[in-house]
Protein backbone atom coordinates (compact mmCIF):
# COMPACT_ATOMS: atom_id res chain seq x y z
CA UNK A 1 0.00 0.00 0.00
CA UNK A 2 1.33 3.26 -1.33
CA UNK A 3 1.46 6.19 2.04
CA UNK A 4 0.35 9.18 -0.86
CA UNK A 5 -1.69 8.32 -3.59
CA UNK A 6 -0.51 9.22 -6.93
CA UNK A 7 -2.08 12.06 -8.79
CA UNK A 8 -1.59 14.06 -12.17
CA UNK A 9 0.05 17.08 -10.99
CA UNK A 10 3.06 17.85 -12.55
CA UNK A 11 6.13 17.77 -10.45
CA UNK A 12 7.79 21.42 -9.85
CA UNK A 13 10.87 22.15 -12.03
CA UNK A 14 14.07 20.97 -11.30
CA UNK A 15 15.02 24.14 -9.87
CA UNK A 16 12.23 24.32 -7.48
CA UNK A 17 13.12 20.67 -6.05
CA UNK A 18 15.78 19.94 -3.17
CA UNK A 19 18.81 18.27 -4.28
CA UNK A 20 20.46 15.73 -2.66
CA UNK A 21 22.75 18.45 -0.32
CA UNK A 22 19.26 19.44 1.20
CA UNK A 23 17.05 23.21 0.45
CA UNK A 24 20.37 24.87 -0.39
CA UNK A 25 20.81 23.56 -3.22
CA UNK A 26 17.35 23.81 -4.19
CA UNK A 27 17.46 27.48 -3.80
CA UNK A 28 20.89 27.70 -5.56
CA UNK A 29 19.12 25.93 -8.83
CA UNK A 30 16.15 28.66 -8.30
CA UNK A 31 18.37 31.44 -8.48
CA UNK A 32 19.91 30.05 -11.42
CA UNK A 33 16.92 29.73 -13.08
CA UNK A 34 15.76 33.06 -12.26
CA UNK A 35 18.46 35.20 -12.86
CA UNK A 36 18.26 35.78 -16.48
CA UNK A 37 15.16 36.99 -15.78
CA UNK A 38 15.60 39.15 -13.74
CA UNK A 39 18.66 40.23 -15.77
CA UNK A 40 16.52 41.12 -18.85
CA UNK A 41 13.91 43.09 -16.40
CA UNK A 42 16.47 45.07 -14.98
CA UNK A 43 18.05 45.56 -18.57
CA UNK A 44 14.23 47.14 -19.21
CA UNK A 45 13.73 49.03 -16.42
CA UNK A 46 17.25 51.15 -17.00
CA UNK A 47 16.48 51.07 -20.49
CA UNK A 48 12.92 53.08 -20.11
CA UNK A 49 14.42 55.12 -17.35
CA UNK A 50 16.69 56.51 -19.68
CA UNK A 51 14.04 57.31 -22.17
CA UNK A 52 11.84 58.76 -19.31
CA UNK A 53 14.80 60.93 -17.75
CA UNK A 54 16.10 61.98 -21.92
CA UNK A 55 12.08 62.93 -22.55
CA UNK A 56 11.29 65.26 -19.11
CA UNK A 57 15.13 66.59 -19.93
CA UNK A 58 14.07 67.65 -23.90
CA UNK A 59 10.68 68.83 -22.37
CA UNK A 60 12.46 71.05 -19.53
CA UNK A 61 14.66 72.61 -22.43
CA UNK A 62 11.45 73.06 -24.41
CA UNK A 63 9.85 75.17 -21.24
CA UNK A 64 13.36 77.30 -20.77
CA UNK A 65 13.97 77.91 -24.54
CA UNK A 66 11.39 78.38 -26.30
CA UNK A 67 10.04 81.96 -26.59
CA UNK A 68 6.11 81.91 -25.26
CA UNK A 69 5.13 81.90 -28.62
CA UNK A 70 6.81 78.92 -30.09
CA UNK A 71 6.44 77.14 -26.93
CA UNK A 72 2.26 77.49 -26.78
CA UNK A 73 2.61 76.31 -30.50
CA UNK A 74 4.40 73.18 -29.24
CA UNK A 75 1.91 72.83 -26.14
CA UNK A 76 -1.14 73.01 -28.51
CA UNK A 77 0.17 70.56 -31.54
CA UNK A 78 1.89 67.68 -28.30
CA UNK A 79 -2.18 68.30 -27.00
CA UNK A 80 -3.79 67.72 -30.35
CA UNK A 81 -1.24 64.95 -30.94
CA UNK A 82 -2.34 63.32 -27.51
CA UNK A 83 -5.74 63.84 -28.35
CA UNK A 84 -6.10 61.72 -31.86
CA UNK A 85 -3.86 59.14 -29.90
CA UNK A 86 -6.66 59.13 -27.41
CA UNK A 87 -9.66 58.94 -29.67
CA UNK A 88 -7.85 56.59 -32.32
CA UNK A 89 -6.94 54.04 -30.38
CA UNK A 90 -10.35 53.14 -28.77
CA UNK A 91 -9.24 50.74 -26.36
CA UNK A 92 -7.86 48.57 -28.77
CA UNK A 93 -4.97 47.03 -27.29
CA UNK A 94 -6.69 46.05 -23.74
CA UNK A 95 -9.84 44.71 -25.85
CA UNK A 96 -7.69 42.74 -27.42
CA UNK A 97 -6.12 41.27 -24.54
CA UNK A 98 -8.63 40.53 -22.38
CA UNK A 99 -10.76 38.64 -25.66
CA UNK A 100 -7.50 36.24 -26.05
CA UNK A 101 -6.33 35.73 -22.57
CA UNK A 102 -5.10 31.86 -22.05
CA UNK A 103 -6.50 31.55 -25.65
CA UNK A 104 -2.92 32.23 -27.12
CA UNK A 105 -2.27 28.91 -28.90
CA UNK A 106 -5.39 29.47 -31.29
CA UNK A 107 -4.32 31.61 -34.04
CA UNK A 108 -7.61 31.49 -36.06
CA UNK A 109 -9.40 32.92 -33.40
CA UNK A 110 -6.84 35.78 -32.61
CA UNK A 111 -7.26 36.52 -36.36
CA UNK A 112 -10.57 36.91 -36.31
CA UNK A 113 -10.54 38.94 -33.61
CA UNK A 114 -8.41 41.22 -35.01
CA UNK A 115 -9.99 41.40 -38.16
CA UNK A 116 -12.97 42.88 -36.30
CA UNK A 117 -11.22 45.13 -33.90
CA UNK A 118 -9.73 46.61 -36.83
CA UNK A 119 -13.06 47.22 -38.84
CA UNK A 120 -14.51 48.27 -35.85
CA UNK A 121 -11.86 50.96 -35.15
CA UNK A 122 -11.84 52.20 -38.76
CA UNK A 123 -15.55 52.75 -38.40
CA UNK A 124 -14.75 54.54 -35.31
CA UNK A 125 -11.95 56.47 -36.78
CA UNK A 126 -14.15 58.04 -39.15
CA UNK A 127 -16.17 59.47 -36.66
CA UNK A 128 -13.17 60.32 -34.53
CA UNK A 129 -10.75 62.72 -37.69
CA UNK A 130 -14.00 64.89 -38.27
CA UNK A 131 -14.69 65.69 -34.39
CA UNK A 132 -10.70 66.18 -33.73
CA UNK A 133 -10.66 68.57 -36.93
CA UNK A 134 -13.56 70.55 -35.00
CA UNK A 135 -11.81 70.90 -31.85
Amino acid sequence: MEPYPQTDVESPPAAWRPAAGGLVLGLQGLIKAITPKLQRIAEFLFAQGIATAATALYGLLCVRALPVPAYAKFAVIFGYLGSINVLTDIGVSGTLASLVGERLADHQLIANYVASIRELRQKLIAIAFPLNAIA
